[in-house]
């Protein structure tokens, strides 16, 4: 008997034993394998084989790894048309997949060979890798794998060849880099486009898995293997493989979706199953059913009946055996969730909502309830990474307003913070001048007056008023601006007051020139109605001096900084509170002018003065801590600075829980840090917790989200990762023109590192339009004495000179 006539009886044999209970299996072993000790036992190992992985194909594969049958029909070195064969990538029961070069010497390229494999090469499966030859002929997509060549051997066995992709499955690549939930959604994303256009293209993938996604070096996911597509409207006279008979399904039950499971007609709604399945997995590290070691008709009716678990808690349910793959069930949830760069619970409320919405309506049992079509899954993900309302959720007026307000976190906590002052007034106005009665009525009256300013303004933001259009948190300030200087003339501290706070917000959002305007109007309302030595101007000088601080404007800052100081010190004391954060602000400005010591001192005398007082909150002291850890960190005492940003670090953990911006920014400095003393295997993860925290609490439009990816495309750049680096440089300048548009310096630091990435990547081409409009802006913002311009233009002109234009480089360099 040859090798294709045993696997065909012991393919038929194990499709019959299958079917059976395990009482009943025995019997028939014994029937038909009686004669032959031999084929029994390989039948046995190919139906234990069959526990793990009850696809066709995997369970002739385990069972080829069990028995002496080899599926490798070739050898190193072989020669198929115009192909060297080199080794072989991967192997099933019905193809094998080889590593291949060209052997005519046309050009050097290494390609993956696909064959089917000996003994399985029946018209049937001719057919099949004859139709995916013509499927990946048909579909020309950056995230799919290309198809460059096909042929046969002599006698007649046909192949293909296409591109050959070095790279991880898609879950490896997300583990290994502990990619965070926004980042996964990136990268499936680029996937669904792909089955999308295949889509259009009339093809149904009809396997998509982790495993048929591989992600290069470069961050690109690639579609692979359409040994199983579907193509649902073929041309007329194309050879089609025959439909696969009942009880031989070609699928992976893992993956598969119920109507595939069930052998009926299948649609595009089954690939939007699969990835939803695939989805489920990224998100969460677990599958939606437990599958393994059930027979097929009890996978069949998991997945035809069973409803899936919310990915939300499935993040902190306790593992399962089947589930642990290795690892301890009480740590497998940490270890889960540190791949995604946060823990179990922060975990579950990312996934809880929108996200868990998304994969259960992917994931619904009738074809006709899940996505219409690829895309619409991929716009809700858009949509959800946008802050935006998803069209899973059934849509109402709390769902549209939470989402407005999520969004727009900064602008909903400057209402809040609005409403609390007025509300503060107005118990003031009322309780305490209760004794002048009819003043106390005026000064209510004006109070109320303020509030129904500030309602006003911000009603704005509800849905009814709105109609559905989007309210930017700037448009909402500039609103607020105009209102208060119109309508409060009368009040001028309540008017100073919220017009610090708009001030203040407009800072945080990057909107530094409006933010100056504003606190600058707070402070001349101040002086025209205090005292210049008043504990009130003083606020109004420190605060703009924190903003001039961060604009660079030193000398200004400085000496309002130390204005400020003076008027605490003689109003408040030395040990007040306030008087604290002058001295803080002032040792910052020293550590910028490099005044070391100095600044020293001041950080040193700050922290002795919080931590032996009683009034001192564990933030303060916290801040205190991170200050002094800062200018050890820039005095380049590393080992001095690490454990005083640590114990910050801790303070903050524990008084302000994991979701919180001080928590992120005392991870950034810790990662900054260790970044700087050459560990970047310990810094990068703290740079992306902290990166993941920024995002969920005020979105990319945030200075500190600029900085993390910032931070990472660096890391990325000393690890020789040039893909990963432009991918978090672009994302970087992204951010940059939502959170900081006024800082031209920042964006032409960005554009400078970029330019060198890619001119040093070889496309000087790329990098000379960024490098151009780097020089432009950093010329504006320094001196032409400043070493800056001159870094700037030394990157332009070596990207000249690799450009051949000599003369032009040459002039900058």
């Amino acid at each position: 008997m040859t090798s294709a006539q045993q696997w065909r009886r012991l393919e038929e044999l194990f499709h019959a034993a299958l079917e059976l209970d395990i009482p009943a299996r025995a019997a028939f072993l014994e029937k038909e394998c009686g004669d032959s000790p031999e084929l029994r036992a390989e039948l046995e190992r190919l139906l234990d084989s069959s526990q793990d992985d009850t696809t066709l194909e995997g369970m002739v594969a385990g069972a080829a790894a069990a028995t002496s049958f080899s599926l490798d029909p070739f050898q190193a070195g072989d020669t198929l048309g115009s192909y060297r064969l080199l080794e072989v990538l991967g192997q099933g029961g019905l193809s094998t997949v080889y590593l291949a070069e060209r052997a005519d010497d046309q050009y050097l390229a290494q390609a993956a060979l696909k064959i089917v494999s000996r003994g399985m090469d029946s018209k049937d499966l001719r057919d099949r890798l004859c139709q995916e030859r013509q499927i990946l002929a048909s579909l020309d997509h950056p995230n799919i794998a290309r198809l460059l060549d096909g042929g046969a051997t002599r006698e007649g066995q046909p192949f293909f060849v296409m591109e050959y992709i070095e790279g991880q499955d898609l879950e490896t690549y997300c583990d290994r880099r502990r990619l965070g939930i926004n980042e996964r959604l990136d990268l499936f994303r680029q996937v669904c486009d792909a089955v999308h256009y295949a889509h259009r293209n009339l093809v149904v993938h009809r396997d998509i898995k982790p495993g048929n996604i591989l992600v290069t070096d470069q961050g690109i996911p690639k579609l692979l293997d359409f040994g199983i597509a579907k193509i649902l409207d073929p041309e007329p006279g194309l050879q089609l493989a025959e439909p696969t008979l009942t009880g031989r399904r070609l699928l992976t039950p893992q993956f598969a979706s119920p109507e595939q499971m069930r052998g009926e007609t299948l649609t595009t709604a089954t690939d939007v199953y699969s990835l939803g399945v695939v989805l489920y997995r990224l998100l969460t590290g677990r599958h939606p059913y437990l599958l393994a070691r059930l027979r097929p008709s009890e996978v069949e009716r998991k997945i035809c009946e069973m409803q899936v678990e919310r990915p939300s808690s499935g993040a902190v349910r306790p593992l399962r055996d089947e589930e642990t793959r290795g690892l301890e069930a009480e740590t497998g949830l940490e270890a889960i969730a540190q791949q995604r760069g946060t823990t179990p619970q922060r975990l579950k409320r990312r996934l809880e909502g929108d996200l868990d919405t998304i994969v259960l309506k992917a994931l619904r049992k009738e074809p006709e309830r899940r996505y219409a079509t690829v895309n619409e899954l991929s716009e809700d993900l858009r949509r959800f990474s946008e802050g935006l309302p998803v069209s899973a959720r059934a849509d109402s007026t709390w769902y549209r307003s939470h989402k407005f307000l999520r969004r727009h976190r900064l602008a909903a906590v400057t209402v809040a913070t609005m409403i609390i002052v007025i509300a503060s007034l107005v118990a003031f106005y009322t309780l305490q001048l209760a004794r002048e009665r009819d003043k106390a009525k005026i000064e209510a009256s004006k109070a109320t007056q303020a509030y129904d300013v500030l309602r006003d303004v911000f009603d704005v933001s509800n849905p009814s008023r709105s109609k559905g259009e989007t309210v930017t948190a700037r448009e909402l300030l500039d609103r607020g601006a105009e209102r208060l200087r119109q309508e409060l003339t009368g009040q001028p501290e309540v008017q100073a007051s919220m017009l610090e706070v708009i001030g203040g917000v407009y800072r945080q959002l990057g909107l530094s020139s409006r933010a100056e305007t504003l606190l600058q109007e707070s402070l001349q309302i101040r002086r025209d109605h205090f005292e210049d030595s008043s504990p009130e101007v003083a606020v109004s000088l420190n605060q703009l001096a924190e903003l001039l601080f961060e604009l660079k404007e030193y000398d200004r800052a400085e000496a309002m900084f130390r204005e400020a100081l003076a008027i605490r010190v003689a109003t408040l004391g030395e040990e007040a509170p306030e008087t604290l954060v002058s001295q803080n602000n002032l040792g910052a400005m020293l550590l910028t002018r490099e005044d070391f010591d100095g600044s020293e001192e001041v950080f040193r005398q700050v922290l002795e003065t919080r931590r032996h007082s009683a009034s001192a909150t564990e933030s303060e002291i916290a801040t205190s801590l991170n200050n002094m850890a800062l200018v050890l960190d820039t005095r380049g005492d590393l080992a001095a600075a690490e454990p005083l940003y640590r114990e910050a670090l801790e303070i903050k953990r524990r008084v302000l829980g994991p979701l919180d911006l001080d928590v992120a920014a005392g991870l950034n400095n810790l990662a900054g840090m260790l970044a700087a003393a050459g560990d970047d295997e310990m810094a990068a993860p703290l740079f992306r917790e902290a990166l993941e925290v920024n995002r969920q609490l005020v979105g990319d439009s945030y200075p500190d989200v600029t900085y993390g990816l910032q931070s990472l495309a660096e890391i990325a750049v000393r690890q020789g990762d040039t893909g990963e680096a432009e991918r978090l440089f672009t994302e970087a300048l992204d951010s940059w023109s939502q959170a900081a548009p006024d800082n031209e310096a920042w964006k032409s630091v960005l554009l400078g590192l970029l330019g060198e990435l890619l001119l040093r990547d070889g496309r000087a081409e790329a990098a000379e339009p960024m490098l151009r409009e780097s020089l432009s802006l950093v010329s504006r913002a320094y001196p032409q004495a400043d070493w800056r311009p001159a870094q700037a233009q030394v990157r332009l002109g070596a990207c000249l000179m690799a450009l051949e234009r000599f003369s032009e480089g040459d002039n900058l360099l």
